[in-house]
Formats: C-alpha cells, structure tokens, sequence
C-alpha cells in the first residue's frame, strides 16, 4: 500500500484490494457448504487466490508503472502545460523566436552515390531512445545557449520539466542517459560536479568534437543552417512526437528549397545525404500526419518544353510549424 501511495498508484491499489475481496468472498461461498470443512476449505481456498491475487497485482502493477515511464503526458494535461510554461519563459529569458541548428547535424551533403549517410542525427535514431527526449534536449541546450562559451548549467529537474517528463518516474536517470549520448556522438561536452548541475558546453553540430560557433551567413552548403520555431514547444502536439517524427520534422525544416518553396528526395538521394531509413522515415511522416503538424497534397509536376511523357506527381507537405504554415513537399 505505502510503496503504491508514494508512487501515485492509489487507484491500482484499490483496484486489487476490491478484485481480491470480491474473488476471496465467492470462492468461500463456493465450498463453504458444511460447518465442518468451512474453516479448512476457507483457508487453502484464500491462500490459493492470495498467491495468484499477488502475481496477478505485480503485473497489473508493472504495467502502471511502465505507462507511467512515457516519456509525456500523452493527453496534454498537467505535464505538458507545464513544460509549455516553462518553454515560454525560456524564450522570454533567451529573446530567441527560432533555435539554430546547422544542416551538417542531419544530413552529409558530400556524400558519395551507394553510401548511406552517417550523421549525428542517424545515430541518435538508430542507437538512442525512442520516445525523443535525447533530440529535444538537445535542441533545448542550443536554444538556451546564446552566448559564448555556449554553456549551460541547468538540473536535471528543470530538463524534465521542460521536456514533460513525469516527475514520479526516474527522469534523472532519462536525462543523464540523454547527456550520455550526445556525448558519445560528440555533440556536447559534459562537466559533471557533485551536488551541483553538471555544466553542458556545445560542440559543432556534424559531431566532429570541435568547438561550437553560432551560425552565420553560409558560404557553403555544409555551414547551411535551420531556423527550428520555438513555437513548436507551445504546441501540445509537439510533445507527443517520438524520435522519428521529430527527425522527419527537422529533415522537412532544412531541406525546404527557397527557391521553389518545397522540397523533395528521391529514395536514394533521401538515403545517401540523410541516412535515416525508409521505415523512420514512413512513421515519422506518420506521426507528424496524426499529431496535425503535417498536412501531405499529391502536386502534379508541370512537364517540361516538348516532353511527350506521363504526367508525373509527388507528395508535398504543408508543415503547420506554428500559426503560419510552411507548404515543404515529403515522400
């Protein structure tokens, strides 16, 4: 009972507490038939279903406390509309409307044919978390690190807050792991102190362990950058999306043409320059598409002088980043 009340599982308690009396009740009317053997048949009996009612109750109860593990609260109550608070005073803090994110983080545009691109993003994907909290904190550190040394120093509490994770839950523990990997691809470096916030200082975004820079104008197509809209953390939507939905998101972000307004890969160019794999790229474009982010239109393409072909059509995508829209085309 104490180890349920302190975890917020009152209602699994009661629950079992009724199913047992309920069960233990009408298994004793079942054999309690003569005085004599009441007592003994009572007791194997209630013995019996106490044992199955404790297996039973271990069950009922990891599964509440592995639903109590998602990394947010999927029906947009009290969790997210906290971190929503605490997102706009980040940007109130930081004077920020969009987080900087350069290209090199998700796609490797001197790719060669055949190859599948390897990047930071493609890792975190493929050997990280699925529930995105190891993307979103880090577009949390360069949100909320404006000035040089690009440092933060922020406790694991707060992260959680920001990112609606469940306080109930071993949420240091999802930070620290989330810290752990963009370490390992070189994306941050890690000063951890005891008793006190460990301090975070940005590295570059291709994960090649060098300094971090702010972005500037781009000269060449590897410094190119992305704006990411702060907004999107005033969405509640935004929270419910999982690794590949918010790694098809920054893809659509930063492969958006200004000259034609969308953007669009072939399956081979989308593998060799971004290297996220067709089936992250199907659910992310699914969960974008279910969370009302994402809007996909078939668009007819307009063939060229002289050209006696089949029309030919491709998928675009309105991007619903915040109250305005961004029509980028999808696969």
């Amino acid at each position: 009972r104490d180890f349920c009340l302190s975890r917020g599982l009152g209602d699994v308690y009661k629950r079992q507490v009724l199913l047992l009396s309920t069960t233990l009740q009408a298994e004793t009317e079942k054999v309690c038939h003569s005085p004599p053997s009441c007592q003994d048949s009572y007791r194997v009996v209630s013995d019996t279903i106490v044992e199955f009612q404790a297996i039973h109750f271990q069950h009922q109860l990891w599964r509440s406390m592995n639903s109590l593990s998602t990394p947010v609260d999927a029906t947009g109550g009290e969790l997210v509309q906290r971190a929503i608070t605490m997102a706009n005073a980040l940007k109130r803090q930081t004077g920020r409307n969009e987080i900087p994110l350069r290209t090199r983080f998700l796609r490797d545009v001197n790719n060669p044919m055949g190859k599948a691109a390897i990047t930071p993003l493609s890792n975190l994907v493929g050997r990280g978390d699925r529930d995105g909290v190891t993307i979103r904190l880090y577009l949390g550190l360069l949100w909320i690190s404006v000035a040089r040394p690009y440092d933060s120093s922020v406790s694991a509490e707060r992260w959680a807050q920001l990112l609606a994770l469940n306080p109930e839950t071993n949420y240091r523990r999802r930070i620290y792991t989330a810290l752990e990997r963009l370490e390992n691809q070189k994306l941050v470096k890690v000063d951890r102190r005891a008793g006190a916030a460990s301090t975070i200082t940005l590295l570059d975004e291709g994960g090649s362990g060098q300094p971090y820079s702010a972005p500037v104008q781009a000269g060449r197509p590897e410094n190119a950058w992305v704006k990411v809209p702060v907004d999107l953390w005033q969405r509640e939507e935004f929270y419910g999306l999982k690794t590949p939905g918010l790694a098809m998101l920054l893809v659509v972000l930063a492969d958006t043409s200004p000259k034609t307004g969308y953007a669009w890969w072939s399956p081979a160019h989308f593998e060799r320059r971004i290297g996220l794999s067709q089936s992250t790229r199907s659910r992310g474009v699914a969960e974008l598409r279910d969370a009302g982010l994402l809007e996909v239109k078939r668009k007819r393409l307009e063939p060229g002088v002289g050209n006696f072909s089949n029309d030919k059509f491709r998928n675009t995508c309105l991007l619903y980043t915040s109250d305005a829209a961004d029509d980028t085309p999808c696969v």
